[in-house]
């Protein structure tokens, strides 16, 4: 019998087997070929796209035993736009690179950081439901379930999301530069930040500050960053008459002119005649600046006496200051008035450098004036410098205690000579609009005063018309004077 079965069983051929198994696995093939084509949602390199991308990638491709390393790269690569395709740019398609490109990705994208945020930010920022309704209801919760099923995701367990929650809230109240410090501080690989981490941050960062803001009386480090600016126009700076880069009131051969000509020759060019612009006539003029001789809208440098019948009373402004700024009291101060007389005056005058905290610094012209016990500054040289306001109330006054003005803020300036780094003088001045109408005296210095030629003056251009931006009070007088003068 067991002979008889042993012939009804059919012999099986080792190649008859092999063919078998080939013909199977050429049928898989062919099904998987009818099956629909695999659509894959195309990832930019945003982090909010890419668990997303990222679970339905291994899902349906690296999971796949049927495609090989070089069909998942050309699924890989066909699925990447923007930063993302940037991440692998430089390897080709070929089998070898597929896990070295899914490598790189992970590594790039796979950060619990922004991660967090993201779905943090999604939770705070929740859509509001304007009215009652149930299918507003069930959406808001919905998203909130959403962003908290993230955020377990990536292993943050409840005290966790608390910490993220209350650092993502109180770091969006920071201001630009301490936000950028905070996000500087953890590097894009490390562990996300804990809520005593930015605890800690903030209170370091105070105390920094703390010892970098500026007192009264300590001298403070400027910029000496020397440049110039001009304080009677804002028009093209290319001179009419030179072609030269400078405004028309610094060209020499506008200067040597009579003040009839110089009136010519911006009448010709359609000028301002108070500002100097190209821009508008001087009936459109806003500048706040007039004439410092007669007061009327026209540049200092237009002036002709034929044409003006005003007098000119030159008031140089001391205060008599009666506030408290940071504890400290400003007591009542001299004043000094010059009233204009036909013998010219000849002023103490010097161009200094003046600087903020800030690190901007501007070349100034600047009055000594002994009889002032502080020191003031012009709201233009405020204004240019961007300096930080100090809140004061501080009446100013002229000889006889006649109230002048009432200044309301101060600034800390630090002062150093034109031509040289030290020594610096630090010092609270006072801002007020205009300080002084002195003009220097008309004259050619180098005939009148020619025995004053070799030296180092403190201001290279005494008969100059540049304004007077600083009026240095006795606070500073002392300290700036040289010994013998």
């Amino acid at each position: 019998m067991a002979e008889q079965l042993e012939e009804l069983e059919p012999v099986i051929n080792p190649n008859q087997s092999f063919a078998s198994s080939t013909m199977r696995s050429e049928s898989a093939s062919l099904s998987l070929m009818h099956l629909p084509p695999i659509q894959l949602p195309p990832f930019s390199g945003k982090f909010e796209e890419w668990e997303s991308f990222r679970d339905r990638f291994k899902a349906l491709i690296i999971k796949n035993k049927e495609l090989s390393n070089f069909s998942k790269m050309h699924f890989l690569t066909s699925s990447l736009t923007g930063h993302a395709r940037d991440a692998i740019a430089s390897l080709t398609i070929t089998a070898e690179n597929f896990d070295v490109a899914w490598k790189a990705l992970t590594t790039r994208f796979e950060n619990k950081r922004p991660l967090i945020e993201i779905h943090v930010s999604a939770l705070c920022n929740l859509t509001n439901v304007s009215r009652e309704s149930a299918t507003e209801l069930h959406a808001l919760r919905d998203q909130a379930e959403k962003a908290l099923a993230a955020l377990k995701r990536l292993d943050r367990l409840s005290d966790e999301i608390l910490s993220d929650i209350l650092v993502y809230c109180v770091s969006q109240k920071l201001d630009p530069a301490t936000r950028r410090a905070w996000k500087l501080k953890f590097s894009d690989d490390s562990l996300p930040p804990m809520y005593d981490d930015l605890n800690r941050f903030l209170s370091s960062r105070a105390l920094a500050l703390e010892k970098l803001a500026p007192t009264n009386s300590s001298k403070f480090n400027c910029g000496l960053k020397v440049t110039t600016t001009n304080a009677s126009t804002a028009s093209n700076p290319s001179c009419p008459l030179c072609q030269k880069f400078h405004f028309i009131n610094k060209c020499p051969k506008f200067i040597e002119k009579s003040p009839s000509q110089r009136r010519d020759i911006v009448k010709q060019n359609k000028r301002c005649f108070n500002c100097l612009s190209t821009k508008h006539a001087v009936t459109d003029c806003k500048s706040k600046f007039t004439c410092r001789t007669c007061q009327r809208q026209h540049h200092s440098m237009l002036h002709d006496d034929s044409l003006s019948s005003s007098t000119n009373l030159v008031t140089v402004s001391a205060s008599e200051p009666s506030t408290e700024i940071e504890a400290s009291k400003v007591n009542s101060l001299s004043a000094v008035s010059i009233t204009a007389v036909p013998t010219p005056v000849l002023l103490a005058t010097a161009r200094v450098n003046v600087g903020c905290p800030s690190g901007r610094t501007l070349s100034v012209r600047a009055i000594l004036d002994q009889g002032s016990e502080v020191s003031f500054i012009s709201e233009r040289l405020a204004q240019i410098l961007r300096v930080q306001l100090i809140r004061t109330r501080t009446s100013i006054s002229a000889v006889g205690c006649v109230k002048v003005e009432t200044c309301r803020h101060a600034a800390n300036i630090c002062i150093t000579p034109r031509d040289r780094a030290e020594p610096t003088f630090s010092t609270l001045a006072f801002i007020i609009k205009s300080l002084t109408k002195y003009i220097s005296p008309r004259a050619k210095f180098d005939v009148e005063w020619s025995h004053l030629t070799q030296l180092n003056l403190a201001d290279d251009d005494p008969t100059g018309a540049d304004p007077i931006d600083i009026l240095i009070g006795a606070d500073l007088y002392g300290s700036i004077i040289q010994n013998g003068i």
